[in-house]
C-alpha cells in the first residue's frame, strides 16, 4: 500500500445500525463525502480525528498509526484541522485574538510569512479588529478555516462548512475553498449534500449509506457539468457597497449578487429566461439570476 493514504477499519454502534467502515483514501485534493442524512458521515470524520473512539479500530495516516488495538493518539496530537458547520469562534475575543489563540496551540511554530499569506489569501486583514458578532456568516467561516490552518495541519476535515450559510455567502466561501485546494495543497475531507459543491471542488467522491462505504471514485469536474449550458468569463470588478460582481461576456456587462475574485475565471450558467436588459447603460447590461461553478 502506498504510504500517501489514510487507511481505516472500524465498527461503531449508532442508534439504528452499526457502522462497518473499511477502506483507504488518497491524501490528495479534496475528497467529498456524501450520502443520506444520518448515514454516519460526521461520525466517520470524528472517528478518524479521534473525537469519537471506535472499538476495534485501525487507523493509519501515511506510515503513522493513529489508532489500533493497543494504541491511540489523542485528537490534539493528530496533525489535522477540523472545520464544523458553525464557526465556533470565541465571541468575547476579537478576530485577531481568535487567530492568536490558534497560533499558541499550534503543534508547529508557524512563520510570520505563512500567517501573512493566509490572511491575504482569505482576505482577513480588515476583520482583525472586529468581533465574531460584527462579521457575516461567510466571513466567520473564512476565519474558522484560517484558524484551523494556523495549526499547520497535514489534513483538513470540513463537516458541511457551508450548510448554515445563505446562497451568497456559500458562493463567497467556495471561492476561498478553491484557492485553499489549489494554492496550499492540503488534502481535505469534505462532507456535503450538495452536488454543486462537489462539482466545484471534489477530486474524488466517497458515497456512504447506513454506516458503510458504497463507493470511492475519482471525480473530474467536467463529469458533473453539461458545458453547453455554461459560458466562461472573467470577473472584471466588484462593488463592495452594492455587493455585486461584474463580468464581461462579449459586449454584455453582466452583474451578479455576491463577491467573486477579480481576475478569476468562472463557468457561468445563464438561463435564457433569466436575462433582463437594463435601460440607460452605455453597453447592453444584463442582470442575471444565476449560479456559477468555480473552475
Amino acid at each position: 500500500m502506498n504510504s500517501e493514504f489514510l487507511e481505516f477499519k472500524f465498527t461503531h454502534k449508532l442508534a439504528h445500525f452499526e457502522m462497518q467502515m473499511n477502506g483507504s483514501i488518497p491524501l490528495t485534493g479534496l475528497t467529498a463525502i456524501t450520502g443520506p442524512s444520518g448515514c454516519g458521515k460526521s461520525t466517520f470524520l470524528k472517528v478518524l480525528a479521534g473525537i469519537v473512539k471506535a472499538k476495534n479500530a485501525n487507523i493509519k495516516f501515511k506510515d503513522k498509526i493513529w489508532q489500533d488495538q493497543s494504541y491511540f493518539i489523542k485528537t490534539y496530537k493528530r496533525p489535522l484541522g477540523f472545520v464544523f458547520q458553525s464557526d465556533n469562534l470565541f465571541d468575547h475575543l476579537s478576530i485577531k485574538k481568535n487567530l492568536e489563540f490558534a497560533i499558541k496551540r499550534s503543534r508547529i511554530k508557524i512563520g510570520l510569512c505563512e500567517i501573512e499569506r493566509l490572511l491575504e489569501v482569505f482576505e482577513i486583514h480588515r476583520l482583525l479588529k472586529l468581533y465574531p458578532k460584527q462579521i457575516s456568516g461567510g466571513e466567520a467561516q473564512r476565519v474558522s478555516i484560517v484558524r484551523s490552518l494556523l495549526s499547520s495541519p497535514d489534513l483538513l476535515f470540513l463537516d458541511e462548512p457551508l450548510a448554515s450559510l445563505d446562497e451568497s455567502s456559500k458562493r463567497e466561501v467556495l471561492i476561498y475553498l478553491k484557492r485553499l485546494r489549489d494554492e496550499f495543497k492540503i488534502p481535505m475531507f469534505y462532507i456535503t449534500h450538495s452536488d454543486y459543491e462537489i462539482g466545484a471542488l471534489a477530486s474524488r467522491v466517497v458515497e456512504m449509506r447506513q454506516g458503510k462505504i458504497e463507493s470511492i471514485r475519482e471525480f473530474h469536474f467536467k463529469e458533473s457539468i453539461n458545458l453547453s449550458n455554461y459560458i466562461e468569463s472573467e470577473c472584471i470588478s466588484y462593488n463592495f457597497d452594492l455587493n455585486k460582481s461584474t463580468f464581461l461576456i462579449g459586449e454584455n456587462v453582466v452583474q451578479f449578487s455576491g463577491k467573486y475574485i477579480v481576475g478569476e475565471r468562472y463557468l457561468i450558467n445563464i438561463p435564457i429566461d433569466g436575462l433582463e436588459i437594463l435601460p440607460n447603460i452605455s453597453k447592453r447590461s444584463l442582470l442575471v439570476n444565476s449560479e456559477t461553478i468555480l473552475v
